[in-house]
C-alpha cells in the first residue's frame, strides 16, 4: 500500500481527532435534545481543515425542492 497522503486517509485521521457534536437544541413537540447544523459543523470543521481536508455546502434545487449538498475536498479528490 502506498504511503501517499489520500483523501480516505486524511478522513481516517480527522475523523479520529473529531469529538461528539454538542445537543444543543430542543424538540419541542418530542422534548428530545439533538445536535444542531452548527453544533456538527463545529465538531468537524478543525478536525478536517487541519488534515487538509476542505467542507463546502451549497443550496441545490432538485425536483422542485432545496437541498443542501455537502461535498469533501482534499488532495485532487472529492467525495
Amino acid at each position: 500500500m502506498s504511503s501517499e497522503k489520500t483523501l480516505i486517509s486524511a478522513l481516517v485521521k480527522a475523523q479520529s481527532e473529531m469529538s461528539h457534536a454538542a445537543f444543543d437544541q430542543t424538540n419541542p413537540h418530542f422534548e428530545s435534545k439533538f445536535a444542531s447544523l452548527k453544533s456538527v459543523i463545529d465538531a468537524v470543521k478543525f478536525p478536517l481543515n487541519k488534515n487538509g481536508i476542505a467542507l463546502v455546502q451549497e443550496a441545490v434545487q432538485l425536483d422542485g425542492m432545496t437541498y443542501i449538498e455537502t461535498v469533501l475536498y482534499g488532495y485532487g479528490e472529492t467525495l
